[in-house]
């Protein structure tokens, strides 16, 4: 049914609850009774239990008394006719028998009535003190936990002064853990509103029995002088605050809640110290108010706001405590302090609360920032949303609620892009805001390096428009990782090859990797110039230069200075590893060589081919000057300056420059140098 129809919606329930009726009524296109399916399965419980020995040896006219009695009762609650059943079977005569079928409680409420009318007035207060624990504990309790919020020190007596009808006891792996009997025990003994507690001393309010709570752990927390039980300390620290947040200002809760004040007024080591174990980042010093309105104590915030605050800027004060009410998702803080100052949140950490905000995100920023001027929301906002993994919930309803602006610039894009494991935030700007995206190479960059979809949609809506400048290459030089690059360029992003990319890039340890990825995809469509080709040659992989070789050059290059910067050339390369651990630094506190980048000479190989590669290119635009072949002589091999040697014999300018015109072969330049005759 439900794959046939996947808008349907279902609510079923045991029995027809008044508040689920009233609340659904209005909404509800079919309701279907089951009250007639449950009477036909209660009658099939009673015919099952009349046949046990435990009934039947009473004979047939007793058995048809018994069903008469329990199948024409108007209470047909599974949990009322299994307590009946039990409570025949337990009968040892037929007297007795009889006397219980005559006073057969009309309803379960009757029955839990009856049964905690049976129980002394001695110790109706113990029984009570159990009951609220089972009923609003916010764990199950072990049996050792219950006896010690009575003081027992045996855990049977529990059990023995409470009737099983309503506490019964579970044995779990590891301990004992005891409950109340069924759920419809919490929903007779809890009320709605205050009672004559005269009438019924077993009933209570939730609010009620979360004050008794209060009070009773919140000694256990932080004990006086008085020793307690340690089997309750457990539970106590885990949950006194939840039980303590439950004040709803009544009269009830004013002696707890003066007690929960004056922990937070005083210097109380013992709050520091559970302070410091389960909020270790709120360990420092601060106001009452502001660890009133961190632990979410709304009664507490209004009784401190009353007093003076410390000494300091008032308003940042205020704006921190805001701040910490709001990242911590304390509505009704939030919306009673905005109430109190018009300013207050002028003053807020914005980006401190977008990152640590987990609960009530519309509630929270909704009553934080509607009802005052807008925000802009600044780069260290989206940074800080990238942290959280509710960030793009938090970015949803801050633009969808209109209530920050929000300018998309190149800091805007590297703060979204800046958590390679939360691309949700760069998804969404992209999605919403795409055409207002700056589609600069620093910001093409930032989208590539976190996420693949929103270079897409990206490239989808913006190819066009994109174009660079020269100030965007140093955005590239910048750029760890040639993989970035290799995304923009999969995608059809252009980068042209120009002086600047080449002269922002001499210094990058990827520079000889990235121009290679560029000249693969790219060739210059511009004759190279000077600075280019110098720049090329003494800063890149020589590899780079070789391929450069096949390009058209300005006639400005000169052959013998480029000769020099192949000889000196010197390239930064890499890191071998760039993800820093504890093993990258020595106990100096040192990088290790391999975590860094590395000034590296060309392969020889690259060095010696380059300068041949130069001889075929610059042809007679080489001059060969006893400078030129002492560069060889000394920063090349013997081959390739043989190869040099031979290249120039036999040609005027090698005449000129060794003023011998006998030498007419490399023998004879050999020769001469081997008499000393010509020094290089």
């Amino acid at each position: 049914m439900i794959l046939c129809a996947p808008s349907l919606r279902c609510l079923v329930t045991s029995r027809r609850e008044p508040d689920i009726w009233k609340s659904l009524q209005s909404v509800a296109s079919c309701v279907i009774d089951i009250e007639p399916a449950i009477k036909e399965d209660v009658a099939k419980l009673v015919a099952f239990a009349l046949q046990q020995y435990s009934i039947r040896r009473w004979g047939d006219t007793i058995l048809d008394l018994i069903a008469t009695k329990l199948l024409d009762a108007e209470e047909r609650r599974f949990r009322w006719t299994d307590l009946q059943i039990r409570r025949l079977c337990a009968c040892p005569t037929e007297d007795d028998l009889l006397i219980a079928l005559d006073t057969i409680p009309e309803s379960l409420e009757e029955a839990y009535h009856q049964a905690l009318a049976t129980i002394p007035s001695t110790l109706q207060e113990r029984v009570r003190k159990i009951l609220i624990w089972l009923a609003s504990s916010f764990r199950e309790m072990t049996s050792r936990e219950i006896a010690a919020v009575v003081s027992f020190p045996f855990v049977d007596d529990v059990l023995k002064i409470c009737t099983s009808l309503l506490v019964t006891v579970i044995d779990g792996d590891t301990h004992e853990t005891i409950k109340l009997a069924h759920f419809t025990v919490k929903e007779f003994l809890i009320v709605q509103q205050s009672y004559d507690e005269s009438l019924y001393w077993y009933k209570f309010t939730t609010q009620l029995a979360h004050c008794c709570i209060t009070d009773q752990i919140i000694h256990y927390v932080f004990p006086s002088s008085i020793s307690f039980p340690k089997a309750l300390r457990p539970y106590a620290e885990a949950f006194w605050l939840a039980h303590a947040r439950q004040n709803d200002a009544t009269t009830d809760w004013a002696e707890t809640q003066l007690l929960v004040d004056c922990i937070l007024k005083h210097d109380n080591i013992l709050f520091k110290n559970w302070l410091r174990a389960n909020h270790p980042a709120e360990a420092c010093a601060q106001s009452p108010l502001y660890y009133a309105s961190l632990l979410g104590l709304e009664v507490s915030v209004m009784n401190l706001w009353r007093e003076p605050l410390p000494g300091g800027n008032e308003n940042e004060i205020l704006g921190s405590i805001v701040t910490t009410a709001a990242r911590m998702g304390h509505v009704e803080i939030v919306r009673w302090l905005v109430g109190q100052s018009q300013d207050v949140t002028s003053y807020i950490d914005l980006p401190r609360i977008v990152e640590c905000l987990r609960v009530n995100i519309h509630e929270t920023l909704c009553d934080l920032l509607q009802k005052r001027p807008k925000i802009s929301l600044s780069a260290g906002a989206i940074h800080a949303a990238t942290k959280n993994t509710s960030g793009e919930v938090i970015l949803g309803v801050l633009l969808d609620q209109e209530l920050v602006t929000l300018a998309i610039t190149e800091d805007i894009i590297e703060a979204a892009a800046h958590n390679h494991w939360n691309r949700k935030i760069l998804d969404m700007l992209v999605w919403r805001r795409v055409r207002e995206f700056p589609v600069t190479l620093r910001a093409l960059l930032a989208v590539a390096k976190t996420s693949l979809l929103a270079l897409e949609m990206l490239m989808d809506h913006r190819r066009d428009d994109i174009s660079f400048r020269d100030h965007d290459y140093s955005a590239l030089a910048l750029e760890q990782s040639v993989y970035t690059l290799q995304k923009l360029l999969s995608q059809g992003v252009k980068v042209p090859i120009t002086p600047a990319l080449i002269e922002s890039m001499a210094g990058s340890p990827c520079g000889s990797e990235m121009l290679e990825h560029l000249l693969d995809h790219c060739a210059p469509a511009h004759s190279l110039s000077k600075r280019e080709v110098y720049a090329v040659a003494a800063c890149f992989d020589l590899k780079i230069l070789i391929r450069l070789m096949a390009f058209q050059w300005d006639e400005d290059v000169n052959a013998n200075d480029l000769s020099q910067c192949i000889a000196y050339s010197c390239y930064i390369e890499p890191p071998k590893r760039t993800k820093l651990s504890e093993r990258a630094f020595d106990r100096f506190g040192r990088v290790h060589r391999d975590y860094r980048p590395t000034l590296r000479r060309p392969n020889p190989d690259a060095k010696n081919n380059a300068l041949r590669l130069l001889l075929v290119k610059a042809g007679s635009a080489l001059r060969f000057t006893k400078d030129f072949l002492r560069l060889v002589a000394t920063r090349f091999d013997i081959e390739t300056f043989v190869h040099v040697l031979d290249h120039f014999i036999g040609k005027p300018i090698f005449a000129d420059a060794t003023r011998d015109p006998m030498m007419h072969s490399l023998s004879d330049v050999l020769a001469c140098i081997d008499r000393q005759d010509f020094k290089c």
